[in-house]
């Protein structure tokens, strides 16, 4: 028998890497998604090594959050635009709150920046929310509240909630 080699791993990168402090455009990403500049893994990983749904560097604090969270509703209110036709992703937007939550902020200025993101992102979409109910919401106008409550509430019991969504995937052939 041979006798054992022991290697030694050397980086052979005279530079470090290089950290992203902007957004870019990613226009030749194939899905749609991923072609928006907040969408990657500049400045965010998942632990799954896919796409952040929120990456976007957590800087400029809260004032400079809000400018940026509201370019990037305008960005991806354009994306809705522009794909509406196609199949795509339909929980995008829970993807991108999620994307946004799972990161931890590491410092006072990261978690200021990171609620002037969500708050601006939240404002310039609630601009458009209540556009839509205007124009299109007569059928809210009939909503039973004691069943939105209701509903609300049994989403509250976490048994009971599995319960139903075992339900719910079964009753689809999952």
């Amino acid at each position: 028998m041979g006798a054992a080699r022991k290697l030694n791993v050397v980086s052979i990168q005279d530079k470090p890497a290089k950290v992203r402090v902007n957004l870019r455009a990613k226009p030749h990403r194939k899905i749609d998604m991923h072609q928006l500049p907040f969408v990657g893994r500049d400045h965010a990983q998942e632990e799954s090594g896919g796409y952040c749904f929120w990456d976007v560097p957590f800087a400029g604090g809260f004032r400079g959050g809000l400018e940026t969270g509201q370019a990037i509703a305008g960005m991806y209110l354009a994306h809705l635009r522009r794909v509406r036709h196609e199949k795509s992703y339909k929980l995008e937007l829970g993807a991108l709150i999620m994307g946004m939550m799972n990161r931890s902020p590491r410092n006072e200025e990261e978690h200021n920046s990171r609620k002037g993101q969500l708050m601006g992102f939240a404002g310039a979409l609630d601009s458009w929310l209540r556009a839509a109910v205007d124009e299109f919401g007569e059928k809210l106008d009939t909503i039973d509240h004691e069943d939105l409550l209701a509903q609300a509430n049994g989403g509250l019991d976490t048994k009971a909630a599995d319960e139903r969504f075992s339900r719910l995937l079964a009753k689809a052939g999952f």
